[in-house]
């Protein structure tokens, strides 16, 4: 619509304007793009929500790894619980002081890697299994039916 209109001082003369106007359409459209992040409910705890999974994660295989005799294993975990709780207490001082954001913003990009590539991974892997697990039995009963009716 802006260079639809025809305009005093010719082109030349509009082209500082088209150039501000295009800047602040930029400028408007980053700001309502995180507003709309920061409502998003799910975007604001996926940080600590992960970092707790990690820490429920590590301390059911601790226990797990405990109890077997690989102590080893279980002390790997309790690396993972204590590095999950300090991620936690880290992430909610720098959320809620405002102070240190370039590591809130490290953190926030840990979580998402961590979502993305181990929790997301590991639930399409077992639903596959799952998946291929269903249609195996399914088949298998198919063909016992099929063998009585025979």
């Amino acid at each position: 619509m802006f260079h639809g209109t025809r305009k005093m001082g010719g082109s030349e003369f509009s082209k500082e304007y088209s150039d501000r106007l295009l800047k602040e359409i930029e400028e408007s459209f980053e700001n309502f793009a995180k507003v709309n992040d920061g409502k998003n409910i799910f975007n604001a705890a996926r940080t600590p929500a992960v970092f707790f999974t990690l820490v429920l994660l590590g301390y059911f295989l601790s226990s797990v790894f405990g109890s077997v005799g690989l102590v080893a294993f279980a002390r790997m975990c309790n690396l993972v619980i204590w590095s999950g709780l300090l991620a936690i207490v880290v992430w909610s001082y720098i959320r809620f002081s405002g102070e240190f954001r370039e590591y809130g913003a490290k953190l926030d990009h840990a979580a998402e890697l961590i979502w993305d590539e181990v929790f997301y991974a590991g639930l399409q892997w077992s639903l596959s299994a799952w998946n291929a697990s269903r249609n195996s039995v399914a088949d298998t009963v198919h063909q016992e039916n099929k063998l009585s009716q025979d």
